[in-house]
């Protein structure tokens, strides 16, 4: 009987018509967004609120802007000095728009936020069901997982951290790079798509302009084609050149840096870190005074440079504590299932919510390292093309380029979401490609060769 059992579930099931699938996933959708929001805003009391009260810097930032017409903010961050290349202008920039049409309600951007983000997951769930001959059991338990995960749900519904950005769009990028027939045709558009997805990368996180440029490298590779890997590179490195002219008006320097650089640097390799991380945020020291200079600093840069050689001597000074501390981040990155990085008024998180959190995370971890190692295995598949490689190639590539800043800086839970949806849609990949869908088209349909 049970045999008979397993038998059923594992048998194949088509997918409904297309029309039929298209009102599925967008009624999903709808109501994913609805209530995400609204238990969001009840739960970090929104309604009312403006956004010049956004923490992790923004509403600062806006409130700057919309008090001295400057992207600039002064005394704030540290005494007597201002900071303009210290937050991307993407976030800001959006949220500021949102407020346009929604007023200046953190509940109605909020929910203006959830409703433009979330379509990239939709987008994502398309390619990826509508590229494949029929859906199987596992395949949309993994498209549902992350649904699972209540951290995931809570920073895809924030408004004032990157990862909340970061989250869709990747997703979206990670779907129209593995799944989308569109581009391995050679589709021109499709790679610009890719390359506009990278290019708003560029925008939103400093620890992004590697990926973008890969990302539109993998764009040609995937599309057999050098022409699509120039366009989508072009536009990253447009997208370049645009943010170091921006900072060189706005912060006087032409780069694409940012200027808490040695701050973050700083905060992650000091005296002081092992006694705060990984539990606690290590905002703590701001709050404590330890990350204060023993002269006055003349601007942004000069903080920039003064904390980046205090990180640098410790480092060089104290090579097994750097040792240590690298070895807990990468823990924290690759293998922590608890909270970490809270706020240091909050000791007790541990209620059923964040054991459910735990629990999940714990699959979560199982899930990861079975793909990166599907992943490796991949790369050295001798029956596959470069174009199939590639797959495996990019997943790694972004783990690697992703998670390198985090571990000379510092990792917490949140920063580890992001790598939620890639695993997802790469072992998505993988068992399409058991079932023969995937590969099978590139054999009959697609080029397999750069021409």
């Amino acid at each position: 009987m049970l045999t008979e059992i397993i038998a059923f579930l594992k048998r194949p099931r088509r997918l409904p018509a297309r029309r039929h699938l298209a009102w599925i996933l967008a009624l999903a959708l709808v109501g994913f967004t609805l209530v995400g929001s609204s238990v969001v805003t009840r739960w970090q009391h929104r309604s009312g609120q403006h956004l010049a009260t956004v923490g992790f810097g923004y509403g600062a930032l806006i409130d700057a802007i919309d008090h001295t017409g400057t992207y600039r903010v002064c005394g704030v961050h540290y005494p007597g000095v201002c900071f303009s290349a210290h937050r991307l202008p993407l976030l800001p920039g959006f949220l500021m728009t949102l407020r346009m049409v929604c007023g200046d309600d953190q509940a109605s951007v909020g929910l203006a936020k959830a409703c433009l983000c979330n379509l990239f997951f939709l987008a994502a769930a398309w390619l990826v069901l509508s590229s494949l001959s029929f859906p199987t059991i596992e395949l949309a338990a993994l498209l549902l997982f992350p649904l699972l995960l209540p951290f995931w749900d809570l920073t895809v519904f924030e408004i004032s951290v990157e990862e909340a950005y970061l989250i869709p769009i990747l997703t979206a990028l990670f779907a129209t790079l593995w799944f989308s027939d569109t581009l391995r045709q050679g589709s021109w558009k499709t790679a610009l798509g890719i390359g506009a997805m990278a290019a708003s990368l560029v925008w939103l996180k400093h620890s992004m302009p590697y990926w973008g440029i890969a990302a539109a490298m993998i764009a040609g590779i995937r599309s057999c084609s050098w022409r699509n890997a120039a366009l989508a590179l072009a536009v990253v490195v447009g997208a370049l050149v645009a943010l170091a002219a921006f900072n060189y008006r706005v912060a006087g320097r032409f780069t694409v840096g940012s200027s808490w650089e040695g701050w973050t640097l700083y905060k992650g390799n000091n005296p002081e870190t092992r006694r705060v991380y990984p539990w606690h945020s290590l905002d703590t020291l701001d709050y404590e005074g330890k990350v204060m200079a023993d002269r006055p600093l003349r601007d942004e840069w000069d903080h920039n440079a003064y904390f980046k050689s205090k990180a640098e001597l410790y480092i060089k000074s104290h090579p097994g504590e750097f040792l240590h501390n690298a070895l807990v981040k990468a823990w924290v990155f690759f293998f922590e299932v608890r909270r970490t990085g809270l706020s240091p008024d909050r000791t007790d998180e541990y209620n059923g919510l964040h054991h459910i959190q735990s629990t999940m995370m714990v699959l979560f971890r199982a899930i990861q390292w079975i793909a990166i190692v599907l992943a490796i295995r991949g790369l050295w598949a001798s029956n596959w093309s470069l174009a199939e490689r590639s797959v495996p190639m990019s997943f790694l590539l972004f783990i690697v380029l992703y998670a390198g800043f985090h571990l000379v800086g510092f990792a917490y839970e949140r920063h580890v979401m992001p790598l939620v949806t890639p695993t997802v849609l790469f072992l998505c990949w993988w068992l399409g490609c058991n079932h023969g869908d995937i590969i099978r088209r590139q054999q009959n349909d697609l080029p397999t060769a750069f021409p």
